[in-house]
């Protein structure tokens, strides 16, 4: 799970650095972080620009939960492509 993370940042910012030579991260990642992932030190959280913690245990209650996903985004200032629609693409393939 953490691999995919850590795949999908490395490559962004790769496109980002290729696209964006004079901002160094010229995007920002959000990530969600449960008390497990802490507890695994994974290392996509390292790669973060801003970490906001959330409950463990089953994926509704991070990974799956639109709600949350949302509030989060918006606490963020998460801007998306498309204007008034956000894609958001979590490790449970959660879209919205």
């Amino acid at each position: 799970m953490y691999y995919t993370a850590v795949k999908c940042i490395r490559s962004i910012r790769r496109w980002s650095y290729e696209h964006f030579p004079a901002k160094e991260r010229a995007i920002k990642f959000v990530v969600m972080v449960t008390p497990e992932d802490l507890k695994a030190n994974a290392e996509y959280i390292k790669m973060a620009d801003y970490v906001c913690q959330v409950k463990g245990g089953s994926n509704n209650n991070n990974y799956a939960n639109v709600d949350l996903i949302l509030s989060i985004a918006k606490r963020y200032n998460v801007e998306g492509e498309g204007g008034k629609e956000m894609y958001v693409r979590t490790t449970s393939n959660t879209y919205v």
